[in-house]
């Protein structure tokens, strides 16, 4: 075994602690993907930034139902790769012996073969994944996003091992298991990903060792700090105040609002008959006033009359606002 295996029990709250104080295949994978950016992460380690409880999430909830039930149809499928007396895969939490910040939970291990073992569910809404998934594999949309295919790099450095087996599994209704809808694709070593994924390992490892400021990109939610937040407070006690009275009067104008084109309907039906288009008497002036509508640009695109190029051309340029939530 190349890799130390730390007692814990995935989903515990010791393994939760022990991720806080690792790199994880998941993170490197989805920095990596470019799905979760530097700054995030580090502000998540530091726990500057919360990390999002998806655990009720129904794509979640399906994959931890069916996980076991993948691994244990993979165990009958490949009985050469359990060791004697296993009848399932083990689920090893694995500290990097040459880098012990790295880590890696596993969703399931063969000693005797030395091959990891990674299931993924996916959501029964979403067969047009799973679709993708059996034509283009490792390239197909959903892998590329979260980075799969570094997240299994990730791990075969951990534990030293050569092969990953990534089973997918589909289940049209959520509820039942369909072992015909399992597709497996084998992932040999690459050591440029390796290399690629270790560097930005270690990169992240100084940044948090030593204290260095990452930057937030374009995309980014910024988290203030609580020195920052305390020095504003002021401020922003004076607006919850202003906007409190703000919103009441939002209200009070709306409820206007309704109830003078409630009586301007009334009036118009009464008074604005036949071909009317403008009546006066009593104080009052009643018009009937057409407006053209706009014109339907993404129809006019996908009807040929015009390109997109074409339509890009006049797009007038972008404004910006500033809006401010108080919680």
């Amino acid at each position: 075994m190349a890799f130390k295996e730390l007692n814990l029990i995935q989903g515990s709250k010791e393994w939760l602690e022990a991720r806080r104080h690792h790199l994880t295949a998941t993170e490197a994978a989805h920095v990596k993907s470019g799905f979760t950016s530097l700054y995030t992460l580090i502000g998540q380690k530091r726990g500057v930034i919360p990390l999002e409880d998806i655990s009720d999430k129904p794509p979640v909830k399906e994959g931890k139902f069916f996980e076991p039930l993948v691994r244990q149809e993979l165990a009958r499928q490949l009985p050469k790769l359990l060791a004697e007396g296993e009848t399932d895969f083990p689920q090893p939490c694995c500290e990097s012996v040459e880098e012990p910040f790295f880590m890696a939970s596993l969703d399931g291990y063969s000693a005797v073969k030395n091959v990891v073992i990674e299931v993924k569910n996916i959501f029964s809404h979403a067969k047009s994944n799973y679709e993708d998934v059996c034509r283009n594999g490792l390239n197909a949309a959903v892998p590329l996003k979260y980075g799969y295919y570094y997240q299994i790099q990730w791990q075969l450095f951990v534990t030293g091992a050569p092969m990953a087996l990534l089973a997918f599994h589909w289940s049209p209704d959520g509820e039942t298991f369909h072992p015909e809808n399992i597709r497996i694709i084998k992932v040999m070593r690459d050591d440029k990903a390796i290399a690629e994924l270790t560097e930005l390992g270690l990169k992240i490892k100084a940044i948090l060792k030593q204290n260095l400021e990452v930057k937030p990109g374009p995309g980014d939610t910024v988290y203030l700090s609580k020195e920052v937040t305390s020095s504003v407070e002021p401020f922003l006690d004076e607006y919850r105040f202003v906007d409190t009275a703000y919103q009441q009067a939002v209200s009070t104008v709306n409820t206007l609002k309704k109830k003078r084109s409630e009586l301007t309907d009334r009036l118009s039906a009464v008074l604005l008959t036949g071909d009317a288009v403008k009546v006066v008497g009593a104080g009052i002036a009643i018009s009937r006033i057409e407006r053209q509508g706009g014109f339907d640009v993404e129809q006019m695109i996908k009807d040929g009359i015009i390109s997109q190029e074409t339509a890009e051309k006049y797009r007038k340029a972008s404004s910006f606002s500033t809006r401010i939530t108080i919680s």
